[in-house]
This record gives C-alpha cells, structure tokens and sequence, in this order.
C-alpha cells in the first residue's frame, strides 16, 4: 500500500501559529522532492536479512553520532567513534568519548519511543532525549529540565526568556500531537523550533537533531535514508546561517518565514535518499560477489555475512555472533578461525583486545558499498 502524506501550507495546519516558528510555503521542486521521498519510501525493495548489513548500517549509525557531536566541538573522527562505541581500545579524551557514548544512548531511546505503537509526543519525551545527551557531563547535566536562565547562541540570536519556555514547549508538543503534515516537514519543523526555543542550557543541537530523527523513526527504520547529520556537518555554514535567516536576531516567529529553511532541510533528505538508494544498490552487488566468490571456491555460503562485516572495518566476535544470527561466543570463536584458516580475515591484538579484519582477498573483490561509506581502506585500520 502506497505511503500517503499530507504536503500543506501553515495556512492549513491545525493548529494556530501562536509562539512557534511555522510560517513558510512549499515551492513546485520542494513538493516534488517530498512526493518522491514517500513514492521511494513505498516501493523501495527490502534488503535481505539484517544479518548481511548490520554492521554497514551500524557503522552509517557511528558516522551520524560522529558528525553531530563534531558539530558542537568534539574531535573524534568516524573511525574513532566507531572503536569507542564497539567498544575497543582507543586512545581518546575522556568526556568526548562519554558525548559519543550518550549521544548513542539518547538515539537508543528515541528508536525504543519510535518503536512503541502507543508513542505519543510530550514534553517528558524531549527532556528525557536531552538528559540522556548530556547524562555525567561537566557542563550544566540538568538531566532534561528546562533552563531557569537566559541564553544566547553566539552573538547572532537571543533565545526567549526563559520564564516563557514551558509553555512554548508546551505549545510544541500540542502542534506534534495535532498536526498532520508530511514527515519531512514536521522534522524540519520540530529541528527549527526546539533550536529557536533553546529550551536547555547544553545539548540544544544534539537533542534537535535526534527528536528530528525519532520522528522519522516512526515510519522509516533504515539510518541510509534518515541520518542527515554528516550532509549538516559538511555544509555546516549553510545549516547555521539558514537557521539564523529563519529566526532573526531575537525570538519572533510573526516576523520570519521558515520557507528558505524547509526548502533546504527537505533537499538534505531528497540527497538523502538518492544516496540510500546507491547504497542499498551497492550492498545488493556485493551480496552477490560475495556469494560467488564462496561458490567458485566450494566454501560455506553462511560465511557471506560475515565477510561482508570485514569489509566495513575491524569487527569482534560479537559482530560474528550477529552476523551468523545470533550464535554462541563459543561458536562465533570457531567461525572466526575457520575463515582465519580460509585466508578471508585477519586477527588483531591479544585476548580482550582482539578483533579482526578483512583479508587482501576481501578487497580483491572489489565491492562497493564501503567506498559509499568512507571506508574504502578500512582493512588498515
């Protein structure tokens, strides 16, 4: 059945604007970008089990959490918040990792929200995404509630008085649970509002852009079309000045159009989703190489996940243990040395340390996906 969505105006939205940013128009290309995105959505072919790309799509998922703490300052590179969050040993500041490691857990909380049929928007929902952001970090850990104090963004935009802020969220969550516009415009609706409001005193951009993926997450469970954060780090200029463009200098949605804002937002997702689709394309191509390399050579098809998993990057036995659905320790252990001896991945390190890697005959095979990725050296890692 196909996926249908409402694509309107603010002048035909439910709720009345009041205090919120939801002033804007949709220009021709910006509908057809949204009638796109849930045509793909609707007919996109599923991938084959999970088994095959969990570790393609955990690592986009290390990428995303990489790219939004980037943004607020932390150094970590994707390869360095993919060790910490696999948990290998890597030599990194403390409190950045413990960002990575939140920022993990917060996007673990959304997907359990978006997961539960009886989810409904509320204020608790948002103040429990930030506390679990900035849960046991040095500056200002309020565990969720709202600030008691007056902020700026830099010298370019002063957030509303901090005596307003409950009923503005208030207000928010009413518009979430009332109105009925595409996807993509209430994410990028929810993203502007929460940034304008500044509801806490850290971890305002952090919390917007996951609650603008939990929304998401409710009807697309695949991170390749979703994860907008590494476009927002790379355009990081733009992303700032067309939030400044939408809110102006101080708190005053009656007097700014968010029109310049959603046309962009709503493009990040239409790059988005061409990008999911070579990627899925990709994944696809190397299944098939895969399969037929183990064919020509009379070994086990039930190896492919796992090879597959070395041509992502290092990989424990824990990801064996997923790869091959969820095995014994035990078993993971005898995979691992079977494909040793079959020349297909490479041990690292000693005991707790150890991990392993794709073999030269990996990259042999000359697949796609990883390139896609940003990961077209990762048996060097």
């Amino acid at each position: 059945m196909p996926i249908m969505f409402v694509i309107m105006s603010t002048m035909d939205s439910p709720v009345k604007p009041y205090n919120l940013y939801l002033d804007y128009r949709l220009s021709p290309e910006t509908e057809g970008q949204l009638a796109e995105w849930s045509r793909v959505l609707s007919e996109e072919p599923p991938l084959p089990p999970m088994s095959w790309h969990l570790r393609r799509d955990t690592y986009l998922r290390h990428a995303a959490i990489g790219a939004s703490i980037r943004i607020e300052g932390n150094t970590l590179s994707n390869d360095q918040t993919d060790a910490v969050l696999l948990g290998n040993a890597t030599n990194v500041p403390i409190a950045q990792a413990l960002e990575a490691r939140n920022y993990d857990a917060a996007l673990g909380l959304a997907h359990n929200f978006a997961q539960d049929p009886a989810f409904e928007w509320s204020e608790l929902v948002l103040r429990m995404i930030n506390g679990a952001v900035m849960r046991d970090l040095d500056d200002d850990d309020t565990q969720g509630r709202y600030r008691t104090g007056s902020v700026g963004v830099g010298a370019v935009y002063e957030a509303p008085d901090w005596q307003i802020v409950p009923g503005l969220m208030a207000t928010l969550v009413e518009w979430l649970r009332s109105s009925r516009l595409h996807p993509l415009i209430r994410t990028a609706m929810l993203h502007l509002n929460l940034v304008a409001i500044h509801p806490w005193f850290n971890g305002n951009g952090r919390s917007a852009r996951i609650l603008s993926q939990l929304e998401l997450m409710r009807i697309v469970q695949a991170p390749e079309l979703i994860s907008i954060e590494p476009d927002l780090e790379s355009q990081q200029e733009t992303y700032y000045s067309r939030i400044r463009e939408a809110l102006g200098p101080r708190y005053s949605p009656e007097r700014h159009s968010a029109t310049e804002w959603v046309a962009w937002y709503v493009g990040l997702h239409a790059d988005r989703l061409s990008f999911g689709q070579r990627l899925n394309h990709a994944t696809m191509h190397d299944i098939v190489t895969i399969l037929g390399a183990l064919e020509r050579r009379g070994e086990p098809v039930e190896w492919g996940p796992v090879i597959h998993t070395a041509a992502i990057g290092p990989f424990t036995t824990r990801e064996i243990q997923d790869a091959c659905q969820n095995c014994s320790p035990s078993a993971a252990r005898a995979l691992a040395a079977r494909l040793s001896e079959a020349g297909w991945i490479e041990a690292r390190g000693r005991t707790k340390g150890r991990h392993y890697v794709g073999s030269e005959r990996v990259r042999g095979l000359q697949l796609r996906g990883p390139e896609l990725i940003g990961r077209p050296d990762a048996f060097d890692l």
